[in-house]
């Protein structure tokens, strides 16, 4: 997919320097023409994540509730994974628990868009460090409008309170994004009239 602009969001804490803090890097991607989606995002549900837990890594119900608990970090209304299951069951009288992983997640994406404007889907990768992808869709056509990467250094543990630091981080870099977009759409709009105010008032001059 090509996209139109990306914003790179580096942070690298040094963990020696700054002790108990997280050491990682994060990367942000808004996927091209999805600007003006993406800032229009106000409840935003959350797709069960796809996650093999190893080592002492948290189990996935843990994983859910890290998940499900951290909203309170965010100015975008969360709409939790269990809650769109239920709404499911209430309007359609389908349990998607009871389906096998791939039908549920159609299921899932096929009705999240009466729930929630866009839902996020956190895919985990384990291997000499955690790799966190958290891709953010709009609901209803499943249009790729965000992801969002965070790759922790490999002295950090793959336990509750690493994974809790990391699914935090994403909510704050998911405001800042938008509020990044917000400024970048005004500028261009102020550039578009201050250009419009030239090219009218050269027209006038050539009256």
């Amino acid at each position: 997919m090509k996209f139109l602009r990306i914003c790179f969001l580096i942070a690298v804490l040094l963990a020696t320097a700054v002790p108990g803090a997280l050491a990682y890097t994060d990367k942000a991607t808004i996927a091209e023409e999805a600007g003006s989606d993406f800032v229009r995002i106000e409840r935003l549900a959350l797709a069960a994540p796809l996650y093999m837990p190893v080592r002492e890594a948290p189990s996935r119900e843990e994983l859910q509730q890290i998940l499900d608990t951290q909203p309170t970090v965010t100015k975008r209304q969360i709409v939790t994974y269990e809650a769109v299951v239920q709404n499911i069951a209430r309007d359609k009288g389908v349990d998607i628990r009871t389906k096998d992983r791939h039908v549920a997640a159609k299921l899932f994406r096929d009705n999240v868009g009466q729930y929630a404007d866009a839902y996020v889907l956190l895919t985990i990768a384990n291997s000499s460090r955690a790799c966190f992808y958290f891709d953010i869709f709009q609901a209803g056509t499943n249009r790729l409008l965000y992801s969002y990467q965070l790759i922790t250094d490999t002295d950090e543990k793959e336990d509750v309170k690493t994974y809790t630091m990391l699914v935090n981080q994403f909510y704050k870099a998911l405001d800042a994004s938008i509020q990044e977009e917000i400024k970048a759409q005004e500028k261009k709009a102020r550039d578009a009239a201050r250009e419009k105010e030239k090219k009218d008032a050269k027209r006038q001059e050539n009256k």
